[in-house]
């Protein structure tokens, strides 16, 4: 029963961090989602940093001020949750540190024993932490010497561990629990900003920030006021004195699945070249019958691309036009194609 007090005591108090965090976070701009995700560490870091600066200038009761410091960030917290009132954003990014938590703290109930690896050592920094008068705090190998090591990553834990009175196996284990929990809810809250969306937040969790990004290209559009912005800078362009009119004329007849056709088998590079040639209404549906990854890289390409001499957009051009006169003599046996089955 005494135990299962610490627990309820020990959570309550890491709750109570994160909406000290949650008010600092969204004070500085990230919405109530990322805010939420984040308040548990950044509430952690309010308490802590006080707390320690109070113990290296030699206060004894440094983690009893901690405590204090923990009531004053919790009620600056709860104003704030009570005033912005963003329940949904703040339960689902609550739902996913508890999953994530759970998970992790699932997987540590194979092996909850503290041993092997660096964990013995983690152990002996928090029982240190716990009896330590001031800063640094007590080697645990070597009486009378200061902790030659950092112990940052415990102290976080150390205030609501020594106000819950919490046995130390037990806080150990929480703790890894919590810090996967921590860990998968802040990815997934950047997986959403990268991505815009749950799921990409769901992808950058599981499989890292590059899941999330290629997401975002494939399937999103990420940019559309920059992509319309560089064609606008394009229509306002000086026309190309070279402007291939015949290139022109030949793709304003194809639709949009033969001009579809066509981009598959021109190179980017040739395409880039050959791009300031073509007349705005071409350039537009150039970037409209590519996928979005396709028309981000072309426009990445025209942007870097230094000036080129006439004769290389001219090649590119050539071989555009090649590849044109080749779809025309195809699409007589590409509309018999349907009829033959």
């Amino acid at each position: 029963m005494i135990a299962t007090m610490s627990i309820v005591v020990f959570l309550l108090a890491i709750g109570v961090a994160g909406l000290g965090g949650y008010a600092l976070l969204s004070r500085l701009g990230l919405d109530d989602f990322e805010a939420w995700a984040g308040g548990r560490v950044a509430g952690l870091v309010l308490v802590a940093l006080p707390a320690w600066w109070l113990g290296v200038v030699g206060l004894r009761q440094w983690r009893t001020a901690g405590v204090v410091v923990l009531a004053v960030v919790g009620l600056v917290g709860l104003h704030a949750v009570w005033s912005r009132r963003n329940w949904r954003g703040l339960l689902s990014a609550e739902l996913i540190f508890l999953v994530a938590t759970a998970v992790v703290l699932f997987i540590r109930l194979d092996h909850p024993n503290i041993s092997f690896q660096e964990k013995p050592m983690d152990m002996g920094i928090f029982a240190s932490l716990l009896r330590a008068d001031g800063f640094p705090p007590p080697d645990m190998w070597l009486a009378g010497e200061a902790l030659p090591y950092y112990y940052w990553g415990a102290l976080l834990w150390t205030v609501p561990i020594s106000f819950s009175g919490l046995a130390l196996d037990l806080a150990y284990n929480l703790v890894v629990g919590l810090a996967g929990g921590a860990v998968g809810v802040l990815l997934w809250a950047a997986g959403r900003r990268i991505g815009g969306s749950h799921r990409s937040g769901l992808l950058v969790a599981f499989f890292g920030e590059e899941g999330a990004r290629l997401y975002a290209a494939e399937f999103t559009d990420s940019s559309p006021g920059d992509m319309e912005s560089f064609l606008r800078g394009l229509e306002c362009a000086t026309p190309s004195p070279d402007r291939p009119d015949g290139l022109n004329a030949a793709m304003d007849r194809l639709n949009d699945e033969e001009i579809q056709h066509c981009l598959r088998q021109v190179g980017t590079m040739d395409l880039a070249k050959a791009f300031k040639g073509f007349s705005p209404k071409i350039q537009r549906r150039v970037f409209n019958n590519l996928p979005q990854r396709g028309a981000t890289f072309l426009r990445e390409v025209i942007e870097h691309m230094e000036a080129l001499a006439p004769p290389d957009a001219a090649e590119a051009q050539e071989r555009i036009a090649a590849i044109l006169s080749d779809l025309r003599a195809d699409a007589p046996g590409r509309a018999r194609t349907p009829a033959a089955g």
